[in-house]
């Protein structure tokens, strides 16, 4: 395995890895959107734009990780193309 490669796989397992703690943060540090409601102050749209900013980081997450994975693939069918070509 090159440097290059085990760089992408753990770039990848620690963009997977951040998936559950962003879910952490929302569920965790944000009031339930009941208790949003019953206040009597204007954080309804900071509310709102937190879980959307989390969705927003577990796709892009997800994306970087398969992205990462396409990349890896064709780079390994590359490499075997060439060693069939030169055998």
């Amino acid at each position: 395995m090159t440097l290059h490669r085990a760089s992408r796989i753990a770039a990848g397992l620690i963009a997977l890895a951040l998936v559950p703690l962003t879910w952490k943060l929302g569920v965790d540090a944000l009031p339930s959107w009941a208790e949003i409601r019953t206040a009597n102050t204007d954080v309804a749209g900071v509310w709102i734009f937190t879980w959307l900013l989390i969705w927003v980081a577990m796709f892009a997450a997800i994306a970087i990780a398969w992205a990462i994975w396409a990349f890896d693939r064709a780079d390994r069918r590359d490499a075997e193309a060439a060693r069939r070509h030169v055998a």
